[in-house]
């Protein structure tokens, strides 16, 4: 694997398991430990330092051939070479063999078997995960990526909220523009009616006033044998103009009408006021749809990791590590 590949796998390694990683796990196999391996493990621990060994495991795989040659893994370390022996020694003899052949419940021992040896170490280095220079830098790398995720997705959703609140009010405008717009020609078709509903309402009391005035003043004026002929031809002017004016059953109509009219603009109004609890409703629900939609986004840190793994964003992340220099390892193993 050329330089420049095994830089951007370590970068890569690293910006995944930033801020630190609880184990190192180093993959050999049980039936050798070649010259390339040995400068891989020095390679590595030249890089990454010797507190390593403080969270290293090896994993041996093809423990089917110590099964079945009726050998422990223990056995088997008494021959290993000198620097091999030497790595087991400084990672404090934390060692397992895996069967790659092992399926169901065996595999899943064995899976058990490595993570109660991953549990030993974060509880002998007290929780404490594994850093160094490199890893702080890109942890402040990584964090200046999370902070520009959360300010893209702020912006986005803000973009969002404006556009939802566009949408709502451009369907719901026209429909509440016309019930404002009815409520507004009632409201003045109201006024116009209680206004001439007053008018005669007023015009028919003064009338029936005047006339109640004259027929006292006429009652009177006979009582002390004075003519009236004059006041009873005014009595009569003002009667046939009161029974004008209830014969034209104007004030009647008004009265109706007024009453008609109050009904429909109290249905206007409730109408206005359902379609307005609709439209709060559409919007509450459609911006409570969007913040499950953001919530279930992955975390700032996971796409992070995530845009790592695939490649994208490493140039910057590159830039943010100190250089790996004559770094060669031949790669990162994967158990899974």
């Amino acid at each position: 694997m050329a330089n420049q590949e095994v830089q951007r796998e370590i970068v890569k390694c690293i910006g995944m398991t930033s801020p630190g990683p609880h184990a190192f796990v180093l993959v050999l196999n049980l039936s050798r430990f070649t010259q390339e391996e040995e400068d891989s493990v020095n390679h590595f621990t030249s890089y990454f330092g010797d507190d390593v060994y403080d969270y290293m495991i090896v994993l041996f795989t093809r423990k089917d051939d110590l099964d079945y040659e009726g050998l422990t893994l223990d056995d088997h370390v008494r021959k290993v070479p000198k620097p091999l022996k030497d790595i087991l020694r400084r990672c404090g003899g934390r060692k397992i063999a895996f069967n790659n052949r092992a399926s169901g419940a065996k595999r899943d021992q064995q899976v058990q078997g490595l993570l109660d040896i991953v549990d030993d170490i974060i509880q002998q280095n007290r929780g404490k995960c594994y850093t160094n220079d490199m890893y702080d830098e890109a942890e402040t790398v990584m964090l200046q990526k999370e902070a520009e995720i959360r300010r893209a997705r702020k912006e986005r959703k803000q973009q969002e909220r404006r556009q939802i609140e566009r949408e709502v009010e451009s369907k719901y405008r026209k429909e509440l523009a016309r019930h404002k717009k009815d409520e507004e020609d009632m409201s003045l078709r109201v006024a116009e009616l209680e206004s001439e509903r007053d008018y005669h309402d007023s015009k028919a009391n003064k009338l029936n006033n005047e006339i109640d005035k004259l027929r006292d003043k006429i009652a009177d004026d006979k009582r002390h044998g004075k003519s009236s002929t004059h006041l009873e031809r005014k009595l009569r002017d003002l009667e046939d103009e009161l029974d004008k004016l209830k014969s034209k059953n104007k004030g009647s109509d008004v009265h109706r009408e007024l009453k008609k009219m109050r009904e429909e603009l109290d249905k206007t109004k409730k109408r206005a006021k359902k379609m307005q609890k609709e439209k709060e409703q559409q919007m509450e629900m459609r911006l409570q749809e969007q913040e499950r939609r953001f919530a279930e986004m992955q975390k700032p840190r996971e796409e992070v990791r995530q845009n790592v793994e695939q490649g994208n964003g490493l140039d910057s992340l590159v830039s943010g590590i100190v250089s790996v220099g004559k770094l060669i390892w031949t790669g990162i193993s994967k158990l899974f």
